[in-house]
């Protein structure tokens, strides 16, 4: 696939339909600056954790008192060990450039989900934590012409919308309903594009 690079770059990056389904199903959308996209449908979980020693916790808000999950955690080198309070253990694989200051569990990991596709878990410096799990995906190439995008999937048809700004979000036109993205500030984290799906057995 080739396309005309990108003649602006305000599109350039990472965004996310502010919207999810109750389990967390939601929409992503990379546009880059050769002038291509891909989008994916994606569960989209954002939580904050804390951190005691070698004891995890995932939290909705900074401040609660309750926890999502608990956990003990090891890091050897680029692996990342997880063991819950059930004693069962899952190790993640660290993606991406590593943080200066090892080891830590700050940076990116990712792992085979039990629906056989690849998560991906990023654990900011600030305590947030982001948990991803791209499910379908579709490439393409893109044009920006003013507030007129045109979308041209690889064996599927093209589609021209307008396109709108409400306090930095993107809006794009939906069937009944705005469809609003925020953009990601730490760029494409994981990778929507090249996906990974073995079957559990």
């Amino acid at each position: 696939m080739t396309c005309s690079a990108a003649t602006s770059t305000q599109l350039v990056g990472l965004w996310e339909s502010r919207e999810t389904s109750k389990g967390g199903l939601g929409h992503a959308m990379e546009f880059r600056a050769d002038g291509s996209f891909v989008e994916t449908f994606a569960i989209l979980l954002n939580l904050f954790y804390r951190i005691s020693g070698d004891h995890l916790a995932l939290v909705e808000t900074p401040a609660a008192a309750d926890t999502v999950l608990d956990m003990t955690f090891r890091i050897d080198g680029s692996v990342l060990t997880e063991t819950g309070a059930d004693g069962s253990t899952l190790t993640k694989e660290r993606f991406g450039k590593p943080p200066a200051v090892a080891p830590t569990v700050a940076g990116v990991w990712r792992y085979r989900h039990d629906t056989g596709a690849l998560a991906y878990e990023r654990y900011a410096d600030d305590g947030t934590f982001q948990f991803r799990l791209p499910m379908r995906s579709v490439t393409g190439c893109f044009t920006l012409d003013g507030d007129r995008l045109r979308l041209a999937p690889q064996a599927a048809s093209q589609t021209v919308m307008t396109i709108s700004w409400r306090a930095g979000d993107l809006v794009l036109p939906g069937r009944g309903k705005d469809a609003v993205y925020r953009r990601e500030p730490a760029g494409a984290w994981y990778d929507l594009e090249h996906l990974d799906v073995k079957l559990p057995r």
